[in-house]
C-alpha cells in the first residue's frame, strides 16, 4: 500500500484523510471539516518553492477560485474554501460527492435515457458558466 505524505495532514480548516484522485496538476483528497463535521473534497496543488510566494500566482489563484465559487448552479460543485499552505500548496475545498466520476459510471454500458440525462446536467452547468465568462478548460470524464 502506497502512503501519501498529505494523509493525516491540516490545511487551515481541513483535516486530509484519504486521496481519491490524481490528475496533472493536482492530486483530490476527501478531507474532514470539523467544525461542521461534514466530508469534503480538497484539490491539492503542489507550488514550488518560488510560486508560492509569487504575488502574482497568489492574486491569480485567489481570482480564480473566487470566481468559480460565486458560480451558484445545481450542477456546479460550490466552493467552500481555498487557500495556500506554508508557500507550498494551493487548495482548493468543495463539495464532495460520493459514487465516482463520470469515468467510473461509463465502465459499464449506460442505457441511452442516463447518458442523455448526464450530458443535459453537463451542458446545463457549462452554459451557465460560460454565461458568467467562465471556460472550463480540462473538461473530461476523470473531472
Amino acid at each position: 500500500m502506497q502512503t501519501d505524505s498529505l494523509i493525516g495532514q491540516q490545511f487551515n480548516a481541513f483535516q486530509v484523510e484519504a486521496k481519491i484522485g490524481q490528475g496533472g496538476m493536482a492530486t483530490v483528497y476527501r478531507a474532514h471539516q470539523a467544525s461542521v463535521n461534514r466530508s469534503i473534497a480538497l484539490k491539492v496543488i503542489a507550488l514550488d518553492s518560488a510560486q508560492g510566494r509569487r504575488d502574482e500566482f497568489r492574486e491569480r489563484f485567489a481570482q480564480e477560485a473566487r470566481v468559480i465559487a460565486s458560480l451558484e448552479h445545481i450542477h456546479i460543485l460550490p466552493i467552500y474554501d481555498y487557500g495556500i499552505v506554508n508557500d507550498q500548496f494551493a487548495y482548493i475545498a468543495m463539495r464532495l460527492l460520493r459514487g465516482g466520476t463520470l469515468a467510473d459510471v461509463l465502465r459499464d454500458t449506460v442505457p441511452l435515457d442516463r447518458a442523455a440525462d448526464l450530458l443535459i446536467q453537463m451542458a446545463r452547468g457549462l452554459s451557465y458558466a460560460h454565461s458568467k465568462g467562465v471556460l472550463h478548460r480540462d473538461l473530461k470524464p476523470s473531472n
